[in-house]
Order: structure tokens, then sequence, then C-alpha cells
């Protein structure tokens, strides 16, 4: 019934010609369809944390917050043409083979990939898709059906992606559960799960996330943002107003694993942990009138990229652990596992000199 109003808003979204308002009103109008058909409300605010999950490994959020991340309109188009992108390339790299795929962490819209299958074939493709809540499970069954996709191989799979073992090796798996630097969702660990049960030349979306330290003056760049809808972090670099202090952490399936058996157990808070670097401040007039910011930069596939501010996941984030900034301290960063995952950075006091 509702097919054609599928195939015609995804040639839409895959059309790299439209304008970022024309893309969004076709947005709104899959998520009101979406809507229409499961009754789920997208809602970034729906009783904040009743319905979460909280997880060994992080926080699963609430079917009607994950139908919100639609609203979330550059990393939507970036995601479905970037999953678009990648089955086109495992199609030629595995010529004469069904994909098979899996979507972790799914929601109850399956945003990413639910408009592509008309794009493609029942026979070119096995999807599983994957959700801690059996609640968004029901609701993409039900717009299978209204769609009329009963004819693709689909297999609904309630569990936790950062346990769940697939009984196949996959082609392609899309897991974006994460925040803006790498916050409270289970990003790590999902990749770290996921990642090996690829073949070998399959494809992990998102390909590379990258976690970036910076000094900056939030406030000014928030208003340029307002200002011009947009921030080139370039230009900010170029011009002084940030202070690039590296990278913090690489998350990329084919070096989580390394990543992760690096982890130790502090004592104190029975937590895993990640070290990643010590580092210092640079020498700079008024450092302590700028802000210590983390920047979230993603490479969905290939050429479909997300910069600062482009989405929620990749807005800036600031340090609140560092109080004080002082080219006389040392500080450390440590990424922080288990049931809610974060950065923590400290600065050493021994340090001063």
């Amino acid at each position: 019934m509702f097919n054609g109003s599928l195939s015609n808003i995804i040639d839409i979204i895959l059309d790299e010609r439209k304008a970022l308002e024309s893309l969004q009103a076709t947005l709104d109008e899959l998520s009101q369809l979406f809507s229409d058909i499961t009754a789920i409300t997208p809602d970034a605010s729906f009783d904040a944390w009743a319905e979460d999950s909280f997880l060994e490994n992080g926080v699963a959020i609430n079917p009607q917050a994950a139908a919100y991340c639609i609203k979330d309109y550059q990393r939507s188009i970036a995601f479905i043409r970037g999953v678009n992108a990648a089955i086109k390339e495992a199609k030629n790299k595995f010529p004469s083979t069904r994909i098979n795929i899996l979507y972790a962490g799914c929601g109850p819209f399956a945003t990413l990939l639910m408009p592509l299958l008309v794009k493609f074939k029942p026979d070119e493709l096995e999807v599983s898709f994957l959700d801690i809540h059996q609640q968004s499970l029901d609701s993409v069954e039900t717009l299978l059906r209204a769609f009329g996709l009963q004819s693709y191989k689909v297999n609904l799979i309630q569990g936790d992606a950062c346990r769940y073992q697939h009984g196949n090796k996959l082609h392609i798996i899309v897991a974006e559960v994460m925040q803006k630097a790498l916050e409270q969702e289970p990003q790590v660990a999902a990749t770290a799960n996921l990642a090996p049960q690829l073949y070998e030349q399959g494809i992990f979306i998102p390909e590379k996330i990258e976690v970036q330290l910076c000094l900056a003056h939030w406030e000014d760049e928030k208003a340029l943002l307002r200002a011009s809808g947009s921030v080139d972090s370039g230009a900010l670099e170029r011009s002084g107003m940030r202070h690039s202090l590296g990278e913090l952490l690489l998350l990329q399936p084919s070096s989580v694993n390394n990543l992760m058996k690096s982890a130790l157990l502090n004592p104190e808070t029975s937590v895993l942990e990640l070290k990643l670097k010590t580092f210092r401040l640079p020498e700079i007039d008024n450092l302590e009138h700028y802000d210590l910011l983390m920047l979230t930069r993603i490479k969905v596939f290939s050429d479909y990229v997300l910069g600062d501010y482009e989405s929620e996941i990749t807005l800036p984030h600031k340090c609140y652990d560092v109080s004080l900034l002082s080219a006389d301290l040392s500080y450390s960063a440590l990424y922080q596992l288990g049931s809610y995952p974060r950065f923590h950075l400290v600065a050493d006091w021994l340090s001063v000199v």
C-alpha cells in the first residue's frame, strides 16, 4: 500500500543534487509516514531515561527517542546514502551472492535501511534487524508488512549488540549506537563485539569515528553557528580561535580489538579504562578563557562524512572534568568502559614544576 510512497522518498534522499531544505522536508515526510503506520511518535524528550535500557556496556535509548534520530537530518542523509553505497560496494566485492546485512540498534523505524530495501530485489539481500527493545522490532515488522516487503529474507532479533553472535559471517554491519564524544551509548563495545563477525572484505558502518581534543571559544563558535548556519573548523584553527591538541581516540573495526585488549581495571572504581594519552596545553595568551572541547568526526562510508556541528552526534562536547587550564600542568586522558562509557580527563598536579 505504501510501497510507492517509500520508493519516491528514497529517490529524493539519494539524489545528491537536492538541497538540504528539500531533504529535510522529505525526511519529515518519511518520519510522518513511519509514525502513521506504527503509532510511534519521534520524541527526543520522551520520559527521559524512563524507558531506556541500562546495559552492561552502555545505555540503549528508548524507542521513541530512537525514532527521533530521523530528525537529525544530516546524520540520516549521510548514513542512508552511506549504507546504499556500501550495499553496492558489497555486491561488487561478493558477486552472485546474497548480501547478508546486520543492522544493530535498528530502533522502531530502522531508518538507515528500511527505505533502501525497495531499491534492491528480495533475492539480493538478507537483513537481520537487531534491537534490545521488543517494541522496536514489533514496529519494524509492522513497517515491513505495510510496505509489502514480506518477500525479503528478514530476521528480527531481540538482543544486545555488545554480546550478540550471528550464526554466520556478515557482508555488512550497520551499528550506529552512539552519542557525541562516544558518551553514554555502547558504540565502542558494540564495534568490538560485531566487527570480528564480518567477512574479511566486509563493511562496517560507520567506517571510522575520531574524537579530537582542542582549545576553543565555545560560546563564540555557537554564536557563529547561529549567525551563519555552519562552522568552518579549518578557518577557526587558522584564525587562532581554535588550537588542536590532537587525537584522543580512533575507533575503527580493524583495530578495535587491539584497543580493547589494552583496557585495564581501575581498582578504585572497578571500571575498565583505556589509557589514551598524556598531554600539555600550549602557552597561549588568555589560556584560562578557552574551553577544552572534544570533537567527534565520523566517516560513515566512502565520501559520506559528518563533521563538527553537522549532527547531534558530532556536536562539540566540553570537558567539564578539567576545571583549571594551565600550560604548567600535564593532563591524562582516559576512556571509561562499562555501563556509562565516557572520556575522563584529569590534571596531574605532580607535574607542576
